[in-house]
């Protein structure tokens, strides 16, 4: 259940075609697309249980867009007030007991938060 809601939920996409199930993760969700090929294996045979037949479990993102090269000084300055903004977001999520006891059960690294 825990993997569903923290990993499966959040996919951008989720698509069945013939054997294979693919999940779409959006550009800034490289962690939720190497949980889901970390657990491939695991995907898979719990498919092959519930479904009778064996599936093939891919995971994909989405490319980042690149910044034109001529941005100019306001987008550069919106830039850094979101970069400042996600810094106080991940010292809030740091601070959280529940981020904190999950970090003691998962050894990870935050790197990146985004406000829900």
């Amino acid at each position: 259940m825990a993997f569903y809601s923290m990993v499966v939920a959040q996919a951008r996409t989720i698509e069945i075609v013939g054997n294979r199930v693919e999940f779409a993760f959006s550009a800034n969700q490289r962690a939720l697309r190497e949980q889901v090929e970390q657990n491939k294996a695991w995907l898979e045979s719990m498919a092959l249980q519930s479904g009778g037949r064996k599936v093939t479990v891919t995971a994909s993102q989405d490319a980042s867009v690149a910044a034109p090269a001529g941005q100019d000084a306001s987008a550069a300055a919106g830039e850094a007030a979101a970069n400042d903004r996600k810094a106080e977001l991940k010292q809030q999520a740091l601070a959280d007991k529940g981020v904190q006891a999950m970090l003691e059960v998962f050894p990870a690294e935050i790197r990146d938060v985004e406000e829900m």
